[in-house]
């Protein structure tokens, strides 16, 4: 369990890796027939191609799907509430979302971080909360399959990111 334990936080971050180079990237566009591409800060497409790509390839006991599902929908409304309450603090406190931090106060900068910082402690908590729901609907092979399904998807995304065609063959 201790392994799962650090698969899990080294998801969270590899996640938080692809959220940050979407943020990094300029605008979001999205063309007819395609599926979406991300270039700007919209974690709700990246979810949404990440619920696709494991509904795609995780299989899960038909017993044990609903459970899966709705622990899964829980956790990605709680990343996206995460995301948000960031946001909604960066802008309350007048600084940047992403690039250049050079015009930034030695305050605002610390600021910028430790609201950074909060982020990925309630990222941490929301995925062990994910975790522990997870114990109990799926079978430690199933949780093993869907840990390593989360892992090829993240990788295939931060290679078509660099790319410049995420959302392209997510399959």
């Amino acid at each position: 369990l201790r392994a799962i334990a650090a698969f899990s936080v080294i998801i969270v971050i590899l996640f938080f890796v692809i959220i940050v180079s979407c943020l990094l990237s300029d605008g979001y566009a999205q063309e007819a027939n395609k599926a979406p591409t991300l270039k700007g800060h919209n974690h709700q497409a990246m979810m949404d191609m990440k619920r696709n790509y494991i509904k795609t390839n995780f299989e899960v006991a038909s017993d044990r799907e609903a459970a899966f599902w709705t622990a899964y929908d829980e956790y990605t409304e709680a990343e996206m509430r995460i995301y948000k309450e960031q946001s909604q603090l960066k802008s309350q406190a007048n600084l940047p979302h992403r690039g250049d931090t050079t015009a930034l106060t030695d305050e605002q900068i610390l600021q910028k971080y430790s609201i950074n910082l909060q982020t990925k402690k309630k990222l941490l908590v929301a995925e062990e909360a994910f975790f522990e729901k997870l114990k109990k609907a799926l079978t430690p092979q199933e949780m093993d399959a869907y840990y390593k399904c989360e892992k090829k998807f993240l990788r295939m995304a931060v290679s078509k990111q660099k790319e410049g065609r995420l959302g392209e063959g997510t399959r």
